[in-house]
């Protein structure tokens, strides 16, 4: 037996067709279905651009076939009041488009739906379900989508679905009805806020606030759930009624059950906003509808809640976004990163946006490829008019006006004309004040205070008298507490956190303020502490640790966590019930974090995590809840509201994350605050090459800083304070975030584990190089002796100015060691220009001017900057970078950020070698650099004709072992120091690590002229000159140096102040080909854009000369003034 022929295409199958609502049927078994009002085809109202009295109605639809065809679908549409005629709409060329997966692509950028794009995710959020059902859609099963223009506002919209196909022609119908409506509510709209009681089967549908408005005939209501997607039921509508008058509505009923032609009315479910909005008209009283909100099917609480809408509205929960965003003076690439981005990308660059994930900076963790940066985050502040405040500290807004000034033109908007931004001080570099004297707090918080001002000028007063200490660390220390009870204006507000708030019970022993948190809060308000007098911010834990720890489906929906949402309902409730000050919730982390680079970038949780996206998701949906108001210290109620007294002086406060417990018990290793323990492993660590603790370091340079001006008999000059000022800056800048420890936060209980390893790479590389601020107090005396000198005389090493520094024991051993470190080094100066070289390199690593017309001076070269980089690894193929850090950065290095003056740049390469990893679960040993820590020149000294010959001569000591790691460094560290302490004139001892031919350089100082005569120089040889005119200007108000080549061999420097400085090659000698160019996009044309950006950096730049032929050639540096 054999089955009976098919029929033509295009013709109906035999069978009996029975049509019943949404679905037809062909002798009992399905054939055809269309659906409209489900999860994944929900109706939705939007407002018509330019007319508020007008709106669209997107409407989606699913067909499916049983019999794999494409259906005709129509749509009849007509409305109360009526339209002139019946519109009606097809989906063969009549306004309904068929959609598939190149449409939605196209539209919404399937292909990574998390982007950190604001716009696309608020346009993608309303279609996740639907673009889900398409891309999974099975053979016979479509979607279309018909977009309704021009409705009246409010208009009641009936509409009849209809789909048949070749072989069904008898139509699948479904009908409905909605209300055109697209109310906007207020915090003045809440009506009532519901908890669930314990035991309730169905949480997410008990939590509720409920929003009430009139316009226009109508009355107006909106329920927001916690969630209206039930666990285990994401696919249903939610089992949710809601009466309103007369007008019951239930979200979840079966419409099957309605007849075919019976038009179901229905709200405006938004799964996004996890609301319910049902609309109906005024009564004809004009009184006010009882509303009602029923237990939904099955849940133990048969009670229905009814709405008081005669209610007055509890206050919003009061959120408070607190981005703390810093860095060191880290510009971190030798080389900007040219692939994938068609203009190359410093590390300023790509912090700020790394759209396409190209780059990590997180130690040992890959990039994923998610797009992250500062930028990615402020645009969604500005995008959804979200206000926050910004804790800035003086370098990263420095690298953000140098590297990125479009960046920095939007942030000032921000603060100016959008309000999104209130920043606040972070202080000058983000230190740990519990370690520091009182004066050096001070001066963090004040001068962090003042560079905000000046880089973000218009920063609400407000803002600026809050400080976010790094960590939120408080250790009720007397330089801590003193210095905020004595400059409130500099401190009016301290951000810490509740969990972690503590007071003093006893000798050693501290208990916790706030112990709980939700949901009665009794810690999140606006709290003030007796003893500083500082009003608190009190960061919430749970409002921290959620406000980027939603799901992917909640971040591609644009939701906040769940755990955020369920405690900021928590805190409505408390309003609503106390009715007093508003319930305060502060959220302050890393901008990191919001931003998902830095810290938090990368690959080392074993998946990515799409920090930015869900940042940016809690941001559309705290746009969308108006009972919640973000808010800041600008504010004038915020500003004005009386704070809650702390029951005792506070005693201690601290990162939950480090101290679960805060101060209320003791670490392993016998402290109430675990970060004494870090503190404590900082200041043992040794270098083994200066023969002294990174303690001992710190503290030498702070009692310099407190103790100035020298009080000694004998010293008669008054010293520059701008100099003394720039002392202060490095010292400041280099403890940015000083202590940090490798030891891993991940698992919890931190201060419960004996976890304390060596610190952190960057703070030991800060640490070695902190002396460098002796240079500026140094010098700083020669600009007092300066003002004052009435001839133009140039010394070496000698003079009034040597003489007084010894008086005062300033500069070192013989006041000849201005760094402090085993190499003297040689000074070089006259009433105009002082010069400071170093053996190491033989090179000048800084350089002054007198501008003795306004009676003041100015570093025109030599940057407190970091001294770690990443880069192409010297003789390996160019995309093997390495890094250098640590304790490998002894003596006065080279470094891409520290190039000096006479920097021969081939011979201060560093050397690819391996080194040890201490942090956990990374590789170890690992590929590293180690830089020119041995290259000590052989030096002559001739006073007589201002000039030192310096020669790079052979290797001295141990030879360089063929693999240099942490052991062979470390030795010749040891027997370099050894060696150097019996020094022997001109000679170079203890352990130089030399590879090539011998060279001789002579740099001669004649009035503002520095000359530089090489001798035997080899072939090709390469020499760099690096200027910052002025630092101070450049690090404190942005203010930095431009650039012009008057001609082929000299480049000009002009920086503010007047100050000028021009690189001129005279014999033997030309300018590289990246020096020769003004800017970069002389730079993009020929092509060397990466190569021009490696010489400009932040702050500085610096003029390669290059001689091809080798031998002797001589250049100049000509430092003057403009008036």
């Amino acid at each position: 037996m054999t089955d009976p022929p098919l029929p033509p295409v295009g013709q109906p199958l035999p069978g009996v067709l029975h049509a019943e609502r949404g679905r037809v049927t062909r002798d009992g078994n399905f054939a055809l279905a269309c659906w409209h009002a489900e999860t994944d085809t929900l109706p939705r109202v939007v407002g018509q651009h330019g007319d508020p009295d007008r709106v669209a109605l997107v409407l989606p639809i699913g067909v499916a076939s049983n019999d794999g065809e494409t259906a005709r679908v129509e749509v009849r549409l007509w409305t109360e009041p009526p339209e002139p005629a019946e519109r009606r709409y097809r989906s063969d060329g009549g306004g309904i488009e068929v959609l598939n997966r190149s449409i939605l692509a196209r539209e919404v950028r399937r292909g990574s739906p998390l982007r950190g794009e604001p716009a696309v995710l608020d346009a993608r959020r309303h279609n996740v379900d639907l673009d889900r059902a398409v891309t999974d859609a099975g053979d016979g099963t479509t979607f279309y989508r018909l977009a309704v223009a021009d409705l009246r506002r409010d208009a009641l919209v009936h509409y009849t679905i209809s789909a048949t196909t070749p072989m069904v022609d008898v139509a699948a119908t479904c009908s409905f009805t909605l209300r055109a409506s697209i109310p906007e509510f207020t915090a003045q709209d809440v009506r009532a806020v519901q908890l669930p009681a314990a035991g309730s089967t169905v949480p997410e549908l008990r939590h509720w606030t409920a929003l009430y408005t009139r316009r226009d005939g109508l009355d107006h209501v909106r329920v927001d759930f916690l969630s209206t997607i039930v666990p285990g039921q994401e696919s249903a509508r939610p089992a949710v009624r809601i009466a309103v008058g007369e007008t019951e509505i239930d979200v979840g009923a079966d419409r099957n059950e309605a007849e075919a032609g019976e038009h179901v009315l229905l709200p405006l479910l938004d799964r996004q906003r996890d609301s319910v909005l049902v609309s109906v008209p005024v009564p004809p009283d004009h009184g006010l509808p009882e509303v009602r909100v029923l237990a939904p099917a099955g849940d133990p609480q048969p009670d229905d809640v009814r709405v008081d809408l005669a209610a007055a509205p509890p206050q919003p929960v009061w959120l408070m976004i607190v981005n703390y965003c810093i860095q060191g003076l880290n510009d971190l690439f030798d080389l900007p990163l040219d692939d994938p981005y068609p203009r190359p990308r410093t590390y300023t660059a790509l912090t700020m946006r790394d759209e396409r994930g190209t780059w990590s900076s997180r130690p040992g963790s890959g990039e994923d490829g998610d797009p992250d940066g500062y930028a990615l985050t402020f645009e969604g502040h500005r995008y959804f008019g979200i206000p926050s405040m910004w804790a800035f500290n003086a370098a990263v807004l420095t690298m953000i006006a140098h590297d990125c000034s479009d960046d920095l033109e939007q942030i000032q908007a921000d603060v100016t004309q959008r309000g999104t931004v209130v920043p606040v001080n972070a202080g000058f570099g983000a230190h740990r004040t519990p370690y520091y004297t009182a004066r050096t707090n001070l001066e963090e918080i004040r001068r962090g205070r003042d560079a905000i001002a000046a880089f973000l000028p218009g920063a609400p007063s407000e803002g600026l008298a809050v400080y976010y200490p790094d960590q939120r660390l408080y250790g009720g220390t007397p330089q801590e507490y003193q210095v905020y009870a004595d400059n409130g204006e500099l401190v009016r507000y301290l951000v810490l956190d509740r969990a972690s708030l503590c007071h003093s019970t006893g000798d050693d022993v501290q208990q916790r303020f706030f112990p709980a948190g939700a949901p009665d809060f009794p810690g999140n308000r606006l709290l003030h502490d007796p003893r500083s007098g500082a009003r608190i911010l009190p960061i919430e834990d749970a409002v921290r640790e959620a406000m980027v720890g939603g799901s992917n489906d909640e971040a591609e929906r644009g939701k906040a966590a769940r755990r955020l949402r369920e405690v900021l309902l928590l805190g409505l409730r408390r309003n609503a019930i106390d009715r007093g000050s508003p319930v305060l919730l502060v959220y302050g982390d890393d901008a990191d974090k919001a931003s998902g680079n830095g810290w938090f970038d990368g690959d080392y949780s074993g998946r990515p995590v799409h920090f930015n996206d869900k940042y940016q998701a809690t941001l559309c949906w705290l746009r969308d809840h108006p009972w919640v108001r973000v808010v800041t210290v600008a504010d004038r109620d915020v500003a004005a509201a009386q704070p809650v007294p702390l029951s005792a002086d506070l005693a201690s406060a601290t990162c939950p994350s480090v101290d679960p417990q805060g101060g209320s018990e003791h670490d392993r290793y016998g402290n109430l605050l675990h970060f004494d323990s870090w503190e404590q492993r900082w200041a043992a660590t040794r270098s083994p090459w200066l023969g002294t603790t990174l303690g001992q370091l710190s503290a030498e340079v702070e009692r310099a800083l407190v103790n100035w001006p020298p009080q000694a008999a004998g010293f008669a000059l008054t010293p520059d304070p701008e100099l003394v000022d720039l002392a202060w800056l490095t010292f400041l800048g280099l403890h940015h975030e000083m202590m940090w420890n490798k030891e891993p936060l991940e698992g919890g209980f931190v201060n419960r584990r004996l976890g304390v390893i060596a610190p952190e790479d960057f703070v030991v590389a800060a640490s070695l190089q902190l002396r460098n601020a002796h240079v500026y107090l140094a010098a700083a005396v020669w600009a007092g002796w300066a003002m004052d000198t009435d001839h133009s005389r140039t010394y070496l090493n000698e003079g009034k100015l040597i003489e007084q520094l010894r008086a005062a024991g300033v500069g070192g051993r013989d006041a000849l060691h201005w760094d402090h470190d085993l190499l003297p080094t040689d000074i070089l100066y006259n009433r105009d220009v002082l010069a400071v070289l170093d053996r190491n390199g033989g090179r000048i690593t800084h350089l002054f001017a007198a501008d003795r017309g306004r009676r003041r001076a100015i570093c025109v070269s030599g940057t407190p900057k970091a001294y770690q980089w990443t880069g192409p690894a010297p003789g390996r193929p160019e995309p093997d970078w390495l890094t250098c850090d640590g304790g490998v950065l002894e003596n006065t290095v080279c470094t891409p950020n520290h190039l000096y003056i006479a920097c021969d740049l081939q011979q201060s390469l560093p050397i690819a070698g391996r080194r040890l990893e201490e942090r956990p679960r990374q590789p170890s040993p690992r590929d590293w650099l180690y830089p020119d820590t041995f290259n000590e020149y052989e030096a002559t000294l001739d006073a007589g004709q201002r000039l030192v010959h310096y020669r790079y001569g052979p290797p001295v000591g141990p030879n360089r072992p063929q693999l240099v790691d942490d052991a062979a460094f470390h030795a010749a560290c040891v027997a370099d120091r050894a060696g150097k302490a019996a020094p022997q004139a001109g000679a170079a001892t203890g352990v130089v690590w030399h590879d090539g031919p011998d060279f001789s350089k002579t740099i001669r100082l004649d009035g503002s002229r520095l000359d530089i005569h090489y001798q035997q120089a080899p072939a090709g040889h390469v020499v760099a000159n690096e200027f910052c005119l002025d630092v101070r200007a450049a690090m404190t108000r942005g203010e930095f140096q431009g650039r012009s080549n008057p001609d082929d061999r000299s480049v000009r420097l002009s920086g503010p102040g007047g100050v000028h400085v021009t690189v001129t090659a005279r014999s033997g000698c030309e300018l590289t080909r990246s020096a020769q160019l003004p800017d970069l996009e002389a730079a993009e044309a020929a092509g060397i854009s990466a190569e021009w950006l490696r010489y400009h950096r932040v702050l500085t730049d610096a003029v390669p000369i290059t001689s091809a032929a080798g031998g002797d050639f001589r250049y100049t540096v000509d430092v003057g003034f403009t008036a």
